[in-house]
């Protein structure tokens, strides 16, 4: 974390808040496959690119549309606000044959109905790390006045070559903690103060470093529970699926996911009544490999263990049961874009399967939320 330097009236300040690196940063912790469960703001996916049935898929959150309508709330006091919003997705999917013929339709709405991950970082307010921060921009802002007074007498010239030094060493210090940078005229003015300035901001910037690192951790073990129901129809039959889903994540380096639906579906032949089934899966996401300097991942793993039960509708030939092992790789191509490789093993008919799939997600923190 870089800590944010805001101040109003100089042009050298650097514009930011604790609270936008915290939004920021949770963000970037968040694992592509928390992402394909609740999006930050719009996802783009394409599911099983080389299998005979894909679909073309579109989430968004509610607040991504109510940002559409206010652009206020993308200041970030107004976006922590939005717990609501930024928890409740809708989804809809175009589904097509292997010869991209078109099959369907289908659209699902996802609320996190636990989401304390969310929910710490809105309640961070009050906290130390920005009770801190309030004192830090109070002396910050006070040496920033003082400074412009002392040198306003000054050249143009001159004033201009001060505030360049000023500008480098604010940034310097904003990422090191370090008061070389400043201009000897700004120290100076500093020590006449008598107050120890320069000590002070040196001990508010560590306390927040502390502070924000602290909080980081927490909120990053926190778990989300959602809940989504979804409907698919076909060209042929009209109406031919509905799903209650509910899936469970926690945890940081290693997640836990445990996932769980009761599916009714149309089998499409004459002689066959509606299928009603269940599926759970359980297993862990584990990232392997993560930018260096960085909490973001770039490569994730997850194994996990599926069981299916097939209460009514069975097909000729078809298995009323079955448990599998599977294998989901997700490589991070670039920023916002995730690709994940799924691979099924049949564990009783020793059958492997795979699902190659694209996921692009726009961060709205990039690009939307401003100080």
């Amino acid at each position: 974390m870089i800590v944010a330097i805001t101040s109003l009236n100089v042009g050298y300040a650097q514009e930011d808040t604790v609270a936008k690196s915290l939004i920021k940063g949770v963000n970037d912790m968040k694992s592509g496959n928390a992402l394909d469960v609740l999006t930050n703001f719009f996802q783009f996916a394409v599911r099983d690119l080389t299998g005979d049935d894909k679909a073309f898929d579109f989430n968004s959150t509610l607040f991504a549309i109510k940002l559409r309508g206010d652009s206020t709330l993308n200041i970030d006091s107004n976006f922590i606000k939005q717990c609501f919003a930024r928890n409740l997705q809708f989804g809809v999917s175009l589904n097509f044959k292997k010869d991209f013929k078109f099959a369907g339709f289908a659209a699902e709405v996802t609320y996190a109905i636990v989401n304390n991950r969310d929910k710490a970082l809105a309640n961070f307010v009050g906290q130390a790390i920005e009770k801190n921060n309030n004192t830090f921009q109070e002396l910050i802002h006070k040496l920033s006045n003082d400074f412009e007074a002392e040198i306003s007498i000054l050249p143009k010239k001159t004033k201009d070559s001060l505030r360049r030094e000023m500008a480098k060493g604010t940034a310097d210090f904003a990422s090191t903690g370090s008061t070389e940078g400043f201009p000897q005229m700004f120290k100076d003015m500093a020590a006449r103060e008598g107050q120890g300035e320069l000590t002070k901001l040196g001990a508010l910037h560590g306390a927040i470093l502390k502070d924000y690192d602290s909080l980081m951790e927490d909120i990053s073990h926190k778990g989300l529970l959602t809940v989504s129901v979804n409907g698919k129809t076909s060209r042929t039959n009209g109406f031919d699926e509905a799903k209650l889903e509910m899936v469970y994540l926690k945890g940081k380096n290693v997640q836990a996911d445990v996932r769980g639906n009761l599916y009714f579906k149309d089998t499409g032949t004459i002689s066959s009544d509606y299928r009603l089934g269940v599926n759970f899966t359980g297993g862990a996401d584990i990232a392997i490999l993560r930018a260096k300097g960085h909490k973001k991942s770039l490569i994730e793993i997850k194994p996990a263990l599926e069981y299916s039960n097939i209460f009514n509708g069975v097909l000729p030939g078809e298995e009323k049961e079955m448990f599998s092992f599977n294998t989901e790789i997700r490589v991070r191509v670039i920023d916002q874009i995730w690709i994940p490789l799924i691979l099924k093993y049949d564990i009783k008919n020793q059958n492997f399967l795979g699902f190659l799939n694209v996921s692009v997600n726009l961060d709205a923190f990039k690009n939307f939320i401003k100080s």
